[in-house]
């Protein structure tokens, strides 16, 4: 993801908001230069936590930080 221009995702992001739509992209590292909303866990959850419950995960603690970024 880290080859992909910093322009293509501007593009991306337009057709997105043009069309009404929502773009979500989950990385490990912050790699999306134009993402207006950026939401981070600190925390480390791996494949075989997609089968756990709800209630299971909420047990695991996370840090969350929240950057909005004026588009």
């Amino acid at each position: 993801m880290h080859r992909i221009p910093a322009s293509s995702w501007y593009r991306l992001r337009n057709l997105a908001r043009n069309s009404g739509s929502s773009l979500i992209i989950f990385t490990p590292k912050h790699v999306v230069p134009c993402a207006a909303l950026q939401i981070t866990f600190e925390s480390t959850f791996n494949l075989p936590d997609l089968e756990r419950n709800r209630e299971d995960l909420s047990l695991i603690s996370f840090q969350e930080k929240t950057i909005s970024r004026s588009s």
